[in-house]
Parts: structure tokens; sequence; C-alpha cells
């Protein structure tokens, strides 16, 4: 896993990183399987089980 240090003169590239890996689904709103948005939880949804980032 690589780490890079975010700053505003790099923020342009890391949110085109981000977007182009993390695609965006709303399958857990549809089915009702929402949780709070914490740390932990977008960690679990986005690492872990390889779902999309929320909307």
């Amino acid at each position: 896993m690589s780490t890079e240090i975010i700053t505003f003169e790099n923020l342009d590239s890391v949110l085109e990183k981000t977007a182009r890996e993390i695609p965006f689904e709303n399958l857990c709103i549809i089915e009702n399987r929402t949780t709070d948005i914490t740390k932990e939880n977008l960690i679990d949804k986005i690492i872990k089980r390889n779902e999309g980032g929320l909307c």
C-alpha cells in the first residue's frame, strides 16, 4: 500500500487517483444496508468487502 502526503499542490492528483480506483455505488442504500459514515465502516466497505464508495 502506497502512502502519499496530501497537500494543496497534489490534491488534484490524489482526487483523480481516488476517482479511478474507488467507484461510487448505491446498492447498499437500495438494499437498506447502511451504516454510519466512520473511518472503520468505510475501510470495511471499500477495502475489505471491495464495494464502491458512497455518493
